[in-house]
């Protein structure tokens, strides 16, 4: 059976629906696209997922919120010690005599009309003044370390001092009522006030070191009865001053 060709209309409708269904599939996939891209016009945040919260930085540091800190400016150095002395410490040839070192006026009020008792070495040096009737007493004792026969004569006179002030802290016999460092008395001192509990009296004392010297001055006096030790302290510990004082002057 003979059937008629188509015509040229009939073969271009199918190519044409292809075309159709295409182009309408190409507009469905870029309106998705358009969808699903986050909006950024305008230069402001993406849209797109949670933004952080306390993370950003300061206003005004030009630092993002995860950028590394900053390290901190090292600390100001140390400012330079003065320079000290270059001069060598004070050194004694040699010690004076003991009962000349403390001046007539300080032992007219201290111990008034007392009697003197040296006695001296090459390396030790003491006086003892006693007066009566009240009963006072003032020691004083000087000791050298010489710089002739010692290699570290005035680290040796350091140390003797340092035993002492070591020794000060356990006195078995005394009761002691103060025991303190004192500035302003050759290169170092201590004084202490105590109670000798085997008489009733009461003793100043001053332990100073100058150089390679350590004396000691000690002020006693006796109690009357009835009366309290510190009522008598500061007046035996500025006898005992004012007379270690004097000795360290004296030291050549």
């Amino acid at each position: 059976m003979y059937s008629a060709p188509e015509s040229p209309k009939a073969e271009r409708r199918p190519r044409m629906l292809v075309v159709l269904v295409a182009g309408v599939s190409f507009a469905v996939a870029a309106a998705a696209v358009f969808l699903l891209v986050p909006s950024v016009s305008g230069g402001g945040t993406p849209k797109a997922g949670p933004t952080e919260t306390g993370l950003q930085a300061p206003a005004g540091t030009g630092e993002s919120p995860h950028s590394a800190p900053s390290k901190t400016s090292a600390p100001p150095k140390t400012p330079s010690k003065a320079a000290q002395p270059t001069g060598r410490a004070f050194t004694a040839l040699a010690l004076p005599e003991a009962c000349g070192t403390v001046s007539g006026a300080v032992l007219n009020r201290v111990v008034p009309g007392a009697s003197k008792q040296p006695n001296s070495n090459n390396t030790l040096a003491t006086c003892t003044f006693t007066s009566k009737a009240p009963f006072r007493w003032l020691l004083v004792e000087m000791y050298l370390y010489p710089t002739t026969t010692l290699p570290d004569a005035v680290g040796d006179a350091k140390r003797n001092y340092g035993a002492r002030w070591t020794q000060a802290h356990s006195a078995p016999l005394a009761r002691t009522f103060a025991l303190d460092p004192v500035s302003g008395l050759g290169d170092e001192a201590f004084r202490s006030f105590r109670e000798d509990k085997g008489q009733p009296l009461v003793v100043g004392e001053v332990t100073a070191r100058r150089g390679n010297v350590v004396i000691r001055v000690g002020y006693s006096r006796q109690l009357p009865s009835g009366t309290k030790p510190e009522s008598v302290q500061q007046s035996a510990l500025t006898n005992a001053t004012d007379a270690a004082r004097e000795v360290l002057s004296s030291l050549r």
